[in-house]
């Protein structure tokens, strides 16, 4: 079933990962609960923005390191990261509040959340490089969305662990309920860094040659598309839970609730998008998924001037929440088979930095919410949303759908001529298609 005993560990890998993230929900609320002034939305954008100067860094890092010594050895250093990551984070919300001041508290969840950058900067390019790698052509697509399904079951699983925190607790906004909730999330991540330790560069070099004979402008155009999507999620993302906790006044468990449900509605979604670019093409259904989470991005809005009701504005946040991450499964895909696996690191940096810059906008964020408030503040990720999509215009019939892909395929060898040698075997992804790779 599995082309590479890498393909299960990546999915299992990406689910952990991706649900001590959530968690990382909890460390934001502790943050701005903090007395003496420092818990406020600007000190919860600074230390999200020192993950992502630190993200950026090691991305850069990783992506050389992985084309020029391996895959396998990244993920190894990305493991110790994340069991210091936890470490430090237990050490902030377990041992020094009780012997230190609020400040002190702040600085060594700052320093968590650096080492959390590490770990996303190595882990991600690291990740994205081998599982391509081992993953063949034909088959890219669906295990790329499984690998977004993973991600997006991981989210939900986060807020629903908060949940039975919050559950056995007294559902309310107070540090030592966050604790606990804090110090699950530091525990998951020490599981993702022993499974990190499994991984093989061996034996995935079938999968490897990889790319179509299509347009070179398609990997930059989605390159850029990603950045811009990441820079707006940055400003609202990470403050939706804040917004659901002091403008909706919603209590723990149902602002972790939406956030579950969101997620796993995203999980669904990645099966409804793979059938829909069996039709539009898979830029196409990115699309159309990007233009309904922008409209209900715009009636939370809306809000700040028109009386919407509070559950229209928590389902508008999840129904964006929802589509927004569905789409990454169908365009990991379509990038992948785009590139060239020696260069698959540097690719991987690029997708990296659409992280960077969600966590790096957070500082933004943060700023802005402090001067204008959280429905203005919205504004912005609806804007570089929007430009998001406009990005994906110009490619939006670049790519095929699967069906036409496959129409292409089967009268592409009967136009080739008779005397063609190895070197211009069409779209078999041997040496005839690495000229028409973004080898850079």
């Amino acid at each position: 079933m599995w082309p590479h005993r890498n393909v299960p560990l990546g999915l299992l890998s990406n689910f952990l990962s991706t649900t001590a993230g959530s968690i990382g929900i909890a460390r934001d609320a502790y943050v701005l609960l903090l007395p003496e002034g420092v818990g406020t939305a600007t000190n919860v954008g600074l230390m999200e923005g020192m993950s992502g100067v630190v993200n950026l860094l090691t991305s850069f890092a990783a992506g050389v390191a992985t084309d020029r010594c391996g895959r396998s050895p990244v993920l190894r250093l990305a493991a110790a990261a994340c069991v210091l990551q936890a470490s430090v984070t237990c050490l902030a919300v377990l041992y020094l509040p009780s012997r230190s001041g609020p400040q002190t508290v702040f600085v060594a969840l700052c320093a968590a959340s650096t080492l959390f950058g590490a770990v996303k900067g190595s882990y991600f390019v690291a990740l994205e490089a081998i599982f391509g790698d081992s993953t063949p052509q034909a088959r890219r697509t669906s295990f790329y969305v499984y690998k977004q399904m993973s991600a997006t079951a991981g989210l939900s699983v986060g807020p629903l662990i908060a949940v039975a925190c919050f559950a056995l607790s007294h559902d309310t906004w107070t540090r030592p309920e966050l604790v606990s909730v804090i110090v699950a999330g530091a525990a998951i991540a020490v599981a993702q860094g022993v499974v990190c330790l499994f991984f093989r560069d061996d034996g995935c070099g079938g999968a490897r040659v990889g790319g179509l004979c299509a347009s070179r402008r398609v990997a930059p155009f989605l390159a850029a598309s990603s950045l811009s999507l990441g820079f707006g999620s940055g400003i609202a993302y990470k403050f939706l839970p804040l917004y659901c906790m002091q403008s909706l006044e919603l209590t723990p468990i149902a602002t972790h609730a939406i956030i579950a449900l969101m997620q796993l509605t995203a999980t669904a979604l990645n099966l409804l998008i793979r059938r829909l670019a069996r039709t539009t093409g898979p830029i196409g259904a990115a699309f159309l998924f990007m233009l309904v989470a922008n409209a209900a991005l715009a009636l939370v809005c809306l809000s700040a001037d028109l009386p919407v009701p509070t559950p229209a504005i928590a389902i508008a946040i999840g129904v964006r929440g929802a589509f927004m991450n569905s789409i990454g499964g169908i365009t990991g895909a379509v990038l992948n088979d785009h590139i060239s696996s020696e260069h698959r690191g540097k690719w991987a940096t690029l997708q990296s930095l659409s992280k960077t810059t969600w966590s790096g906008s957070a500082f933004i964020g943060g700023a802005l919410i402090d001067a204008v408030g959280y429905e203005r503040t919205f504004l912005w990720p609806l804007a570089f949303h929007t430009l998001g999509m406009c990005l994906l215009l110009p490619i939006l019939r670049s790519v095929p759908s699967e069906p036409r892909r496959r129409r292409q395929e089967e009268v592409a060898p009967l136009n080739l001529p008779a005397t063609a040698g190895a070197g211009d075997q069409g779209c078999d992804g041997r040496a005839g298609c690495r000229a028409s790779n973004l080898a850079v």
